[in-house]
């Protein structure tokens, strides 16, 4: 039976094309230099189809499909970025260094190669005679015509290359294949290829068509006619040059003078590639010249010796497991990193808690991924292929059996995230104990192709469970860290509390003595002051806790009227009547008993009237007032509002209002009021807003908690 191009392609493992080696040589040479630039790299990578493909198709997989389409090298490797396309080059030399691609299917390799450059740059000076709007894109087009003889050259590479010169008229040694089994145009497998990337363009239909009629492709988009045309300069069959002519004047109207004129152009352009990789042949007879294997060799010597030099253990760590701050971070980088390397674009991890003896997933950065959270499996029974997996340590998926779909809910279930109908488990192993595994949508084709990239998985999988082991470490650190801050803090916090206790108690003695003397005159004005000392003796006591355990759950009953009051009295005794500021009370008689922190409410009012009283040194007035019921959307809240007739918030502090920097009240204020007033109101779960103009400055705080009308 024939086989069509769906069949092979099936058959295709598309992430592993094969790479002109000399051309990862300069980019692996590249990649060591510090200040190699993504300029630099898009010159090299555009040299070769291959690499060029893998960029295109990891560019718009769903991990990038957020920042929209790409089909120009520049905007792919940019958005991409050093590190992924470090890696991406460097495992591809791996992969190509270790494989089964022998240095006899080198010469097709490199054919294929000065075919496919041929011709993007002809699509490049096509496109800009015609005013093509993209010539970036015309190059990658011209660039990946042939990308359907990459393909089957590296899935069946012995009986292609007998196909392959064949049908450039060349006896080979291996050619015995059956002529008829390959009855399919590598333009239509390449086609395919570029379907499955999801291009917003005409690519895949430039690559499918670059071998139809003048007359089939008069009509279609224009990078379709351009590649038709670019794909038969470049390969114009000896005696059929009046052909070439005809159909360039049909498309485009080009005269003979033209046509020679670009092709010209275009076989310089080759020459100085070519001689910029060091590789001495100018057509397709030198490359064929048996004096050419020293040269491969020693290129092969030489891409080699780079590898050892970067290890691929090191690039993993490097791109996708820098320093990930949490285990959801290194989960998803994880999975970005599966993508970039192996093509597999629907992801999981579920991690194993020792304590209850099971894997539990690990919800993602995005709301759609809480999911994950809510799948846990047990470890001790293999009703599940995660279980198995794990009990086996060992690689597995739901296409080991006979069977169509996955034997348990669980696994259905898991599948249907991954909107996949099957999936690949890989354990994350480290020193024989499976710390997670990995989870990958799979399709049966996919299964196929879980042979040849076993080992590099199981590399994967190691790096990924050091990398896991030290962000666990660097948790622990992190946890005895804090715990020794802690205890140095409450150390120096003791000391500090047992010097201003001193003084404070000092101070409350000659209190109580003057109250004895004075009797009943100024009775009411000692005790608030006896009140308010007593108050800074409970916030100092407060400061051997650390700021998170620091507050009690237990709240007062405050009467906030009476508080605004005595605050009031106490103020227009002191820092009001020295600066000339008057203070007048608007509060609402209905206004609730609250249950709060009376501690922290009187802070937050007291650093506020301090505020303003400093903002007015050449006097002003203060209106404090405060209503009832005060409702943000259904919440109702206790409003209180002051208001001073200062000069105003310059705009740099309000942009910065509530965060601790420079005061603009001297040298010897801090900056910190504000946003310790911010503070305390998110700890009384209520809010704290600020209007100001040159006419002064307004502060609303809105106490909430329990308001209990009385």
């Amino acid at each position: 039976m024939e086989n069509t191009a769906q069949d092979i392609f099936s058959r295709i493992d598309a992430s592993n094309l094969p790479v002109l080696p000399r051309v990862l040589l300069d980019l692996l040479t590249a990649l060591k230099q510090p200040d190699t630039g993504l300029k630099e790299l898009t010159n090299i990578i555009s040299q070769d189809a291959s690499l060029s493909a893998k960029i295109l198709s990891v560019a718009n997989s769903s991990f990038y499909r957020q920042f929209g389409g790409f089909t120009d090298l520049n905007r792919v490797i940019n958005v991409l970025g050093l590190n992924t396309v470090k890696t991406i080059a460097i495992t591809r030399s791996v992969q190509q260094f270790f494989s089964e691609f022998t240095q006899h299917q080198q010469p097709v390799l490199e054919i294929i190669w000065f075919k496919s450059l041929t011709c993007a740059h002809l699509a490049k000076k096509i496109a800009e005679l015609t005013s093509y709007p993209s010539t970036d894109e015309a190059y990658l087009t011209g660039l990946l015509h042939r990308i359907g003889q990459l393909a089957l050259l590296e899935s069946f590479s012995e009986s292609y290359s007998a196909v392959f010169f064949q049908e450039l008229g060349i006896v080979s040694e291996s050619a015995t294949s059956d002529r008829l089994s390959w009855d399919i145009d590598h333009a239509e497998v390449g086609g395919l290829l570029a379907d499955s990337w999801h291009l917003h363009s005409f690519i895949a239909d430039a690559i499918r068509y670059q071998n139809a009629t003048s007359q089939f492709v008069q009509s279609s988009a224009s990078l379709v006619k351009l590649i038709n045309l670019a794909s038969l300069l470049g390969n114009p069959a000896p005696d059929n040059w009046h052909f070439v002519l005809e159909q360039a004047n049909q498309l485009y109207g080009f005269n003979q003078s033209v046509i020679e004129d670009i092709v010209e152009q275009t076989a310089k352009q080759v020459e100085q590639s070519i001689a910029q990789l060091d590789m001495d042949f100018t057509d397709i007879a030198d490359i064929l010249n048996p004096e050419q294997t020293h040269r491969r060799q020693k290129i092969n010597q030489a891409l080699g010796g780079s590898l050892k030099e970067i290890m691929l253990a090191s690039v993993i760590n490097g791109h996708m497991l820098d320093s990930a701050p949490a285990l959801s971070k290194w989960a998803s980088t994880l999975k970005e990193a599966l993508s970039v390397l192996f093509g597999f674009h629907a992801s999981a991890v579920f991690i194993y808690q020792e304590q209850n003896r099971c894997l539990q997933g690990l919800s993602g950065e995005y709301e759609w991924q809480a999911l994950w959270s809510t799948i846990s499996i047990q470890t001790d029974s293999n009703l599940s292929l995660l279980a198995k997996t794990f009990n086996t340590q060992r690689m597995l998926h739901s296409f080991n059996s006979n069977k169509n779909e996955p034997d348990t809910l669980v696994d259905r279930q898991i599948c249907k995230l991954l909107n996949s109908e099957g999936m690949l488990v890989v354990p994350i192993l480290l020193e024989n104990r499976v710390l997670a595994v990995l989870t990958i949508g799979t399709s049966a084709k996919d299964a196929l192709l879980f042979k040849s990239k076993a080992g590099l998985l199981k590399l994967f999988a190691n790096e990924a469970a050091r990398s896991m082991q030290r962000l666990l470490f660097h948790a622990q650190e992190q946890t005895s860290l804090k715990d020794s801050i802690e205890a140095s803090y409450q150390l120096h916090a003791k000391k500090l509390i047992h010097e201003i206790n001193n003084p404070l108690t000092i101070i409350s003695n000659y209190l109580y003595l003057l109250s004895i003397r004075l009797g009943k005159n100024g009775a009411d004005e000692l005790n608030i002051i006896q009140s308010e000392i007593e108050r800074v003796s409970q916030i100092v006591m407060r400061l051997s806790d650390m700021p998170e355990t620091s507050d009690s759950d237990e709240k007062d009953r405050i009467n906030v009227n009476s508080v605004i009051q005595d605050l009031s009295q106490i103020f227009q005794l002191g820092i009001l009547k020295n600066l000339a500021i008057t203070c007048t009370l608007e509060l609402d008689p209905q206004l609730p008993v609250v249950r709060n922190h009376t501690g922290k409410f009187k802070q937050v009012l007291t650093n506020l009237i301090k505020n303003a009283a400093e903002a007015m040194p050449q006097g002003g007035s203060i209106k404090i007032s405060s209503n009832s019921q005060f409702y943000l959307g259904k919440q109702c809240y206790v409003e209180i509002v002051i208001a001073d007739t200062g000069p105003g918030l310059p705009q740099h502090v309000l942009d910065h209002l509530f965060t601790p920097v420079s005061s603009t009240k001297g040298l010897h204020n801090s900056g910190l009021g504000l946003a310790i007033c911010k503070n305390l109101m998110d700890e009384m779960e209520g809010l704290i807003s600020c209007n100001s103009s040159l006419s002064g400055t307004t502060f609303r705080i809105l106490p909430r908690d329990d308001i209990n009308h009385e």
